[in-house]
């Protein structure tokens, strides 16, 4: 886990009991490729941090061409912020393109850890 806290690190100053509550929070989850972790019109309810593998978000329009966005490897993020932060479905897919292990992090960890930190308040990734 001490890929995640050295990306976090790069943005806010945690204390050691931050950086132990966060990780007795947090989730690691393998996922295989082609696995879809989120689909349009759903509501994201996490974000990602990519151990290792690689994904991709894309969005399919009327003519159903898909359009890659974005794509995450080892130590990038990954989610639809727009859904995660309004609570309304979103438009993007997120697909693992290679076997991946990634850090989960829910609304409630991110909501956890506001309450707990005012650190948290500078970081804007989950």
């Amino acid at each position: 886990m001490q890929s995640i806290l050295q990306n976090i690190a790069k943005h806010v100053l945690l204390s050691i009991e931050e950086e132990d509550l966060f990780l007795s929070k947090t989730e690691t989850k393998q996922y295989k490729a082609k696995s879809i972790l989120l689909s349009s019109g759903e509501i994201a309810n996490c974000t990602y941090f990519v151990k290792s593998g690689i994904l991709r978000s894309f969005n399919i329009n009327d003519n159903i061409i898909e359009h890659v966005l974005h794509f995450a490897c080892e130590g990038w993020w990954m989610g639809d912020m727009y859904s995660y932060i309004s609570r309304k479905p979103g438009n993007l897919f997120i697909e693992v393109l290679e076997n991946a292990e990634l850090v989960v992090i829910t609304k409630e960890i991110k909501k956890y850890c506001l309450k707990e930190s005012q650190n948290w308040n500078v970081f804007s990734e989950f």
